[in-house]
């Protein structure tokens, strides 16, 4: 699936809920965590959460958006006391 950046996106106010892999003092930790959708397009979705994701981190929410389970941290930007990221949105593998 090609992903644009120029993908047309649609505010909203929903809650995440999603897992994250964090490797940590040579653990590999899993975190669940949640934030705050205010846009959305078909590839991507901007949040905001209080942990500090980093690009690359892989996400796997608790509840689909659309036909995507996962997604993956592209940016993140510091507010102060929340962070702003965008994530670029996985498809759901098929099932044979």
């Amino acid at each position: 699936m090609e992903r644009t950046q120029g993908d047309i996106r649609k505010g909203c106010a929903e809650i995440l809920e999603f897992t994250v892999a964090v490797f940590d003092d040579n653990r590999l930790r899993f975190i669940d965590l949640s934030g705050l959708a205010i846009n959305m397009s078909k590839n991507g979705v901007c949040f905001i959460t209080r942990y500090p994701l980093k690009s690359g981190h892989v996400l796997q929410f608790r509840k689909s958006i659309g036909r995507y389970g996962n997604g993956v941290v592209m940016w993140i930007k510091d507010l102060g006391d929340r962070y702003i990221a965008g994530a670029s949105l996985i498809d759901e593998p098929a099932l044979a």
